[in-house]
């Protein structure tokens, strides 16, 4: 939390952490300036399984809002609310993360 509000700074221990990562989960609430867009093309390129939760009617970056080429290993769910997005993979687990409904 004390890095909010600075220059965007992506911790050395988040690129170790991505590379023992079997998922990368990314929720995204609305169209923002953000290190984790930097850290899912780094899991983009190690060929991460990757859910993002994205909010219902907001702009999205491109990588987030579809790209002409399908990436297989990326999973997108548009869900009202963040609180909805937890709630998704309390209740269902590695069924979300795999790619259920």
């Amino acid at each position: 939390m004390s890095e909010l509000g600075k220059a965007t700074r992506i911790p050395p221990e988040n690129f170790e952490a991505l590379k023992h990562s079997e998922y990368v989960v990314l929720l995204y609430p609305k169209l923002l300036a953000t290190s984790s867009l930097i850290e899912i093309g780094y899991a983009l390129a190690l060929g991460k399984e990757i859910v993002i939760f994205a909010k219902e009617g907001e702009r999205m970056p491109l990588v987030l809002s579809g790209l002409s080429v399908p990436l297989p290993k990326v999973r997108k769910y548009v869900v009202p609310s963040m609180k909805e997005a937890a709630k998704m993979v309390r209740e269902n687990g590695s069924f979300v993360l795999e790619g259920g409904a």
